[in-house]
């Protein structure tokens, strides 16, 4: 699946306000975005921000998804390596980048005694100042 789109504004404005980096973080910036979380924390960081280097973030996250309301559907839980930045291209262009990919550790198990699911694949978006 490929979407395009864009937005006025600064790219380092894009990249704040989609950066998390601490269990508080991230838990402030569902508050006001569209996604139903209902549990959240950051597990492992792996790197954070530098001072040359604000919108830097890797590492794991868990989300429990919403409350959902349709029978026969259930609750939704995701493990991501979460990685997040800026980076500069070979002609020189900065680009933003948050990559998700979904894995599976052996320390956080499938929450099937609560009969939810564990949310399985992976995705990227790319940002740039136009």
């Amino acid at each position: 699946m490929l979407m395009l789109g864009s937005i006025e504004g600064k790219l380092e404005d894009a990249c704040f306000g989609t950066f998390i980096d601490t269990t508080e973080s991230l838990r402030m910036r569902e508050r006001y975005s569209a996604e139903d979380v209902t549990e959240s924390q950051v597990l492992q960081r792996f790197r954070g921000p530098l001072f040359d280097d604000p919108f830097h973030f890797t590492g794991i996250t868990w989300l429990i998804l919403g409350n959902i309301k349709i029978p026969l559907v259930r609750r939704r839980d995701v493990l991501l390596l979460h990685s997040v930045g800026l980076t500069k291209l070979s002609d020189g262009e900065v680009v933003g980048y948050c990559l998700y990919h979904c894995v599976e550790l052996p320390t956080v198990p499938q929450l099937t005694h609560l009969k939810m699911v564990r949310v399985t694949g992976s995705y990227c978006y790319i940002r740039r100042q136009t």
